[in-house]
């Protein structure tokens, strides 16, 4: 992971660089197939689309699912992929290569290449450069956390779109809306723990439970587990709720009783 990667030469000095591998059981150029027509209004990023969409507010980012030959040839030096703003400099075709995408005003370069047959490691790099026109807004704290957490995110999402429709598994349209409901109720489970915490005088049960929601966050954001795995995830923070940590998260703090303390003298 550490070593040189493709399109590193587009940008020498990055002032932000992060690299993603997924293992892909398919040959290089059925990988290549998938990556070439990625675009904002071509095949989008087989990534999570309702924020893609919110951030756009247009209809577009609609993920494929299914190779389109009219997009396998896009023309270097004018194809963009999000709003023709970033431009496909060069690839190589049917070599599993993400295309070589430089952007020198906004000092960004996308790029990545994939192994040999059978096993395919496709390595999108994000890298903004540290010219001094954008060095110092690339460093900026808040930025950092927001390009390295979100841009994860998604590029963890899309590196799985990906090798689902590589290796014939396509992905359900009713998958992105199952994982948004997975992940509220465990977002949900975690703030009826913080409120029973801070309003509850037996605060340990809502504690763990409010821990144990945010394990379970921490996992379907980042890990990004199948399906059936968010759903026991779920289920298990279901079961803490109504089981072993049940008795004091079911008391309304209007319904505590008084506690009488007897002094002696």
């Amino acid at each position: 992971m550490n070593a040189i990667q493709i399109g590193d030469d587009l940008i020498p000095n990055p002032g932000l660089a992060w690299t993603i591998s997924e293992t892909i059981d398919a040959p290089a150029s059925t990988v290549y197939s998938w990556l070439i027509q990625m675009g904002d209004t071509r095949a989008a990023f087989y990534s999570y689309m309702f924020i893609e969409k919110m951030i756009t507010s247009q209809d577009l980012y609609n993920n494929a699912d299914r190779i389109h030959p009219e997009w396998q040839t896009p023309e270097r030096g004018k194809q963009g992929i999000i709003a023709n703003v970033l431009v496909i400099k060069d690839y190589q075709p049917g070599s599993g290569c993400w295309p070589r995408i430089p952007q020198p005003w906004a000092g960004w370069a996308e790029a990545g290449c994939g192994g040999s047959f059978p096993s395919t490691r496709p390595t999108p790099a994000g890298q903004p450069d540290a010219h001094p026109d954008t060095g110092k807004f690339w460093q900026q704290p808040i930025v950092l956390f927001i390009l390295d957490t979100g841009g994860f995110v998604m590029e963890q999402n899309m590196m799985q779109g990906i090798a689902e429709r590589a290796e014939g598994r396509g992905e359900a349209a009713i998958t992105e809306p199952i994982e948004i409901i997975l992940w509220l109720v465990a977002l949900a489970t975690g703030l009826a723990a913080a409120w029973f915490f801070l309003n509850q005088l037996a605060w340990q049960k809502p504690l763990a439970l409010g821990l144990l929601a945010v394990a379970a966050l921490f996992v379907l954001t980042f890990v990004q587990p199948p399906l059936i795995l968010r759903a026991l995830i779920d289920l298990a923070l279901v079961a803490a709720r109504s089981g072993p940590l049940a008795g004091p998260l079911l008391m309304h703090p209007h319904n505590r009783q008084p506690q009488r303390i007897k002094l002696s003298i």
